[in-house]
């Protein structure tokens, strides 16, 4: 087989000479890497919805606390504080990279 580079970009190798077995071996790598990027973006869209949740949860008790402050009530403030500081326990435990 010729050392043929498959690249992301438009290919600089013309695809009508290769012979079948090439072009077979061809498709097995462009299918080997469809399937590992399928699997890496697979993992980066459940990251990214760990990342969400979590704002969205930290943005409520947030939001909470502010509503608290306001209206004076010192022991909602303190369950809110508690709150987060119990977010921030959890994070420790499991990160989000």
């Amino acid at each position: 087989m010729r050392n043929t580079i498959i690249t992301r970009l438009p290919t600089l190798c013309n695809t009508e000479k290769f012979n079948l077995k090439e072009l077979r071996e061809q498709y097995d790598l462009l299918e080997g890497e469809a399937i590992r990027q399928g699997l890496e973006l697979s993992d980066v869209c459940s990251k990214l919805h760990q990342m969400n949740v979590l704002a969205q949860n930290l943005s409520a008790i947030l939001y909470s606390l502010c509503d608290s402050y306001e209206a004076g009530d010192q022991a909602a403030i303190l369950l809110q504080v508690k709150k987060l500081s119990k977010n921030r326990e959890d994070a420790k435990k499991v990160r989000v990279h």
